[in-house]
């Protein structure tokens, strides 16, 4: 599924991620936090950009609004809330040949499911698919990319953002 956004919608997205970025600086250079970024060729505020705009696909997605909370520790492991389900999004910038779906440290996640995107654009993200917490843990396996060894599920194992919003929806409310 592709979402593409409006200026309008690019700019609350802008405006989140530079929230974040000073909050993270503010907390990293107090020494409150340290920074957990994989790929050093980017600045924090492109890295923080790039998974609000993931975010803020996935909920136009599901058709939850956007609301970026800024929390002095981060997301608390979850991204965003559907039908009582946690979700984790994971956005990259490109797409490579052979894609996966890794999450750095799984000790740090409290999500139900993880979703998988990727940027096609400046405004435009493609929702690769979303994995289940329990078949993401079945299906792992650690690999490297550069980046320290993580646990990674190939993206054919994904279901579609569909099918995934339909399982979400029509299961009992978790809460």
């Amino acid at each position: 599924m592709r979402i593409s956004f409006s200026p309008q919608q690019y700019r609350l997205a802008v405006d989140a991620a530079i929230a974040v970025s000073e909050n993270k600086a503010k907390l990293n250079a107090a020494g409150e936090v340290i920074n957990r970024r994989v790929d050093w060729s980017r600045s924090d505020f492109e890295l923080n950009l790039v998974g609000t705009l993931g975010e803020a696909a996935v909920c136009t997605a599901f058709g939850v609004p956007f609301e970026m909370v800024i929390k002095r520790f981060g997301d608390g492991g979850s991204d965003l809330m559907v039908n009582g389900y946690s979700l984790q999004v994971k956005t990259r910038i490109k797409q490579y040949p052979q894609t996966y779906l890794f999450v750095k440290d799984m000790d740090k996640t409290n999500a139900d499911v993880f979703v998988s995107c990727v940027m096609d654009g400046p405004a435009t993200v493609d929702i690769v698919g979303a994995i289940s917490r329990e078949k993401f843990e079945r299906c792992a396996v650690p690999m490297n990319f550069g980046y320290g060894v993580m646990p990674c599920v190939e993206t054919g194992l994904l279901t579609d953002i569909q099918s995934t919003k339909e399982i979400l929806y029509s299961s009992a409310n978790k809460s």
